[in-house]
Formats: structure tokens, C-alpha cells, sequence
């Protein structure tokens, strides 16, 4: 099977740095585990009190919404064997997956891990979270939010009374705003609206066929059918190669795409702080670190919208954010019930996880539990489907 291209992702230099100092009450020299998953790798961080990393290893991947929870437990089952430290020595545990939404979810992970880390607090999350709290938060700002570009993209939000809010993230085809993706998607319609209208084909349709190892621009008819997601993605290398070159027309995609990534930025801020308070944008992703121009697009942007704010890169790998998580937990919160389990998938048989479920902890004192990213629209709450077909009585749908 031929390797499809892949966006290259940016590995910033890892900086020397700690954690936050424990909180009270946690007992000295203990360990904490950070686990954060997503569609191309699972990460583990161990570090010990003092801040310092005893463990650093990499895992496949684990999008929670491609996992049965027997495939969840297991792959924190290797996590946990490849630990050099005794599992009873750990404090805490943070989990961060990519597709993690609901409570449901959220109970999910914490049901798989209970059998695996008995007896030790876990706080569940999603990969956003995690990537948000790997950044100190600046002092005196109203809310905090995640500005991710890579093959996919999203912007979360965080204030600190805990409302929390979400903006795009809902993949390729109807999302995903200013991505690789929508990069490589954008580049295919303008280019050949282009090449339609004028009767020529720009300089940036000569790399596009190069990058493909294509002949003549009908052969991306063919190629657009059948390109699946990471393919699209890998579009944006010839993109920003053009740009440089001052093609025109890979410069308005660009400028496109940056619009769209701060629009929905913007967005996010506001519905936490409104437009004249501070706040800090934390920007991650291979789109916005391993390109300084697009970046700096974006960076302004948000400035403009909001010239009390901060916008700093993520310079050190986000599963820090899981282990800062792990480390900030204080107060419990009531025991949710676990969700029956989870099918496995059609390659592999087996059922559930273990039935137990590890402590449910908030890393924060004011974060409500079992709060969400989404709230229901208010414009649907009396649709006619709502009507005909109550959310409370639906079945989840597990794409």
C-alpha cells in the first residue's frame, strides 16, 4: 500500500521547564501521568513531583470515537506497562482523547481506566483541553482560547468560572475552517475556477500537479474523487510554496483561510469575554507553527478584534497540559453513572471495559461538573424533529 502524503508537522524545541507547584494536600514525591490521544499518535508524560520527566513515550493512536472500550483499555493498558515507576506511586492521571464531547464520553474513559489505574484520580478530557492548559495563564485575562491549524482545525475557549466554548472542529467537509484541509480544498475550486475563467494555468497549479505526480489538470478530476482527508491536507505544502513565490492567487487562498481561522477565534472569545476585556489566544498546529507569515495573519487578526490580548504559540509538546491537569485536581465531584458499553468495532471483538469507574475529579474548584462544550440551540429546543423525536429519548450517534 503507497504511503499517502502528510502536512509535516512542526516539533518546536522542547523547553526546559516544570509544572505547577503541587497543590495542597497532595502528597510529596508522587507521580503524575499524563495521557493525551488523537488520530496519528497516542503521547505519555510522566513527571515526578519536582517536575521533572521520567517517562516520554509515544503510542498509537487513540481518537476515542474509533476505540471500542475494550480498544480504549487496552491501549491504556500499554501506557501503564510501560511505566518505571510502580502504579500504586502515581497521584493522578489526565486523559485527554480527540473526539471526547459529552459526559458520556468523558465516563467512557474514566470507566476504561478504572481497572487499569485503580484507586488513582482520573480526570478525563478531550485533546483540546489538554493542549490549552500546556500555557500558563496570563494574569487579569477574562478567557483563554486554543487556536489549532493542522490538518484539521478548532478554537476552544475557557473562562475562568468554567464556561467553556467551541467553534469549529467538525471536520472536513462541512468544517474545520482555515486547516490544511480547507487549504488544499480551497486551492482545487479557486484553481480551477481559475484555469475555467482565464484560460490559464497559474503557477500554482504547476506545483499542485508536480506535488500529485500528475500530467495535465484533467487528471485532478480523478484524483479529487477518490483523495481522502490527509491527502486534501497535504495540498497546503504547495500552497505556501507558491505563496512565497508571490503567486497571487495561493496568497488570497491564504488570506482566505486566515480570515476564517481568526473569524472563528473571534468568536469563540466573545461568547466568554465579549470584545473589550483581555484574552489570551494560545495558537497551535502545524499550519499556524511551521508558518511564520500565516501565523503572524492570524496573530493580527485577533489583535485587531481584541487590543487588550495576548497571543502566544505552544512551544512545548501539549501533553504537558495533561500532566498540569492531573496535577491542578482539588475537589471531587459527584460519581457519574458509566454508559452501558461501548460495541467493538468490525476489526476487533471483545466487549467493554472493566465496570468500575476511577474517581471523578475536577481540575478545577469552579468548573461545574459534567459541563460541555455545545449547548442546544435555543432555536431548536421546539423543532418539529425535537418534537417528533425527543433528544432525551435518541441514542447516541457514535460515528
Amino acid at each position: 500500500m503507497s504511503r499517502r502524503p502528510a502536512v509535516p508537522v512542526l516539533i518546536p524545541a522542547i523547553q526546559k521547564s516544570t509544572v505547577p507547584p503541587l497543590v495542597e494536600n497532595q502528597g510529596a514525591g508522587g507521580y503524575y501521568l499524563g495521557i493525551e490521544g488523537g488520530g496519528t499518535r497516542t503521547t505519555a508524560l510522566l513527571a515526578d513531583s519536582g517536575g521533572k520527566v521520567v517517562m516520554d513515550a509515544e503510542f498509537p493512536p487513540s481518537n476515542l470515537h474509533l476505540l471500542s472500550d475494550s480498544e480504549l483499555q487496552w491501549r491504556l493498558r500499554e501506557v501503564a506497562a510501560r511505566l518505571p515507576v510502580p502504579l500504586e506511586s502515581l497521584t493522578a492521571v489526565a486523559i485527554g482523547l480527540a473526539a471526547t464531547r459529552s459526559e458520556e464520553d468523558r465516563s467512557r474513559i474514566r470507566s476504561a481506566a478504572a481497572p487499569v489505574f485503580p484507586r488513582i484520580p482520573c480526570y478525563a478530557t478531550d485533546d483540546l483541553e489538554t493542549a490549552l492548559s500546556t500555557v500558563p495563564a496570563a494574569p487579569g485575562t477574562a478567557a483563554r482560547v486554543l487556536v489549532l491549524s493542522g490538518t484539521g482545525s478548532c478554537c476552544f475557549g475557557f473562562a475562568p468560572d468554567g464556561r467553556k466554548a467551541k467553534v469549529g472542529g467538525r471536520g472536513h467537509i462541512i468544517g474545520d475552517r482555515g486547516s490544511a484541509t480547507d487549504i488544499g480544498l480551497r486551492a482545487l475550486r479557486e484553481l480551477v475556477a481559475h484555469a475555467d475563467r482565464s484560460g490559464k494555468w497559474p503557477k500554482l497549479g504547476v506545483l499542485i500537479l508536480d506535488a500529485l505526480a500528475l500530467n495535465v489538470p484533467d487528471d485532478l478530476i480523478d484524483w479529487s474523487m477518490q483523495a481522502a482527508k490527509m491527502d486534501l491536507a497535504a495540498l497546503a505544502i504547495p500552497v505556501f510554496r507558491a505563496a512565497a513565490l508571490r503567486d497571487p492567487l495561493a496568497k488570497a487562498i491564504l488570506n482566505s483561510a486566515a480570515e476564517a481561522l481568526a473569524t472563528d477565534a473571534i468568536a469563540c472569545a466573545a461568547r466568554l469575554a465579549g470584545t473589550s476585556k483581555p484574552v489570551q489566544f494560545v495558537l497551535n498546529g502545524g499550519v499556524l507553527l511551521k508558518n511564520p507569515g500565516f501565523c503572524r495573519d492570524v496573530a493580527k487578526r485577533l489583535k485587531a478584534a481584541f487590543p487588550l490580548a495576548t497571543v502566544v504559540p505552544l512551544t512545548r509538546s501539549s501533553t504537558w497540559g495533561a500532566v498540569a491537569l492531573a496535577r491542578q485536581m482539588r475537589m471531587p465531584v459527584p460519581p457519574t453513572t458509566a454508559p452501558k458499553p461501548r460495541r467493538a468495532s468490525k476489526s476487533t471483538a471483545g466487549s467493554g471495559g472493566g465496570k468500575e469507574e476511577s474517581p471523578a475529579l475536577s481540575p478545577l474548584a469552579s468548573v461545574p461538573a459534567g459541563a460541555t462544550n455545545f449547548e442546544v440551540l435555543t432555536s431548536l429546543r421546539d423543532s418539529p424533529t425535537e418534537r417528533r423525536n425527543p433528544r432525551k429519548n435518541r441514542c447516541r450517534w457514535s460515528p
